[in-house]
């Protein structure tokens, strides 16, 4: 009898934890990609990432499917948090700012904005002193990882539950099926029902495109994750790395622009 096999290319944050998920759901698992954890490419973006949770609005039927994908993530990285803490997830409290934002819409219930744990509109005194632009802010509870740490950790729990590394750079996802063929032993007794697309740049996907970020890392410990949506639709973000990662901070943001500097 043939076993039911997916294919996943990429090895970032995305791809490792599709390939814990779906392995402990049964799949026999293969992830191919051109960096693995541990790489530090400039175009692996997993481990440079600052990783964390902000909600958002749902004002359409798209929207209300990603709230319900955020709100099953964040359960499940809740859990993480509180049984495998060596993972570099942690629960945080989180504080957001926003210079411009209609606070009858942002925050009306059916939105679902309000609905995430310890949800709380700020008082004025709570903003931060000289930025008088802020017409609202809020907090609630927030997930952040280490992203190395976090993709060393699935790559562990990965291996363990059976899943197979290929490191291959393909060009494009028709690519992926005949590189499992040519370097998985067992592809000839594998009916192959997904080949999932978790690659940083979408590989010929139109509606993924680079975006290019200035962040750094610096070694202070921040205890709770802190973003600030200026009123020229730009944004800062002070973001904690677990388990001494040490504090991203940053935040923008230049659509298809990939020149490096």
């Amino acid at each position: 009898m043939s076993k039911s096999h997916v294919i996943i290319v990429g090895a970032g944050v995305l791809g490792l934890s599709c390939a814990v998920q779906l392995s402990r759901s049964g799949h026999s698992i293969t992830v191919i990609a051109r960096d693995l954890p541990g790489d530090s490419h400039i175009d692996y973006a997993s481990p440079w990432a600052g990783a964390h949770f902000r909600p958002s609005p749902a004002k359409t039927p798209a929207e209300e499917l990603e709230q319900q994908l955020m709100r099953d993530t964040y359960s499940e990285l809740e859990v993480l948090a509180k049984q495998h803490p060596e993972s570099g997830v942690k629960i945080v409290p989180a504080i957001e700012y926003f210079d411009s934002a209609d606070a009858k819409s942002f925050l009306a219930k059916e939105n679902g904005y309000i609905d995430w744990p310890d949800f709380r509109i700020l008082k004025s005194e709570e903003y931060p002193a000289h930025h008088d632009s802020i017409q609202l802010g809020v907090t609630y509870r927030s997930w952040v990882l280490n992203s190395p740490v976090y993709l060393q950790w699935c790559r562990k729990q990965a291996e363990e539950q059976g899943v197979q590394f290929v490191r291959a750079n393909v060009a494009s996802m028709d690519e992926a099926v005949p590189v499992f063929q040519q370097r998985v032993q067992e592809c000839e007794n594998s009916d192959i029902r997904a080949v999932i697309n978790a690659t940083g740049r979408g590989l010929n996907d139109p509606d993924s495109f680079p975006s290019r970020g200035q962040f750094i890392i610096v070694s202070n410990q921040c205890d709770k994750t802190i973003s600030h949506h200026w009123a020229d639709d730009s944004s800062t973000v002070i973001i904690p790395r677990p388990l001494g990662g040490g504090t991203v901070i940053g935040g923008t943001k230049e659509p298809n622009n990939c020149i490096y500097v």
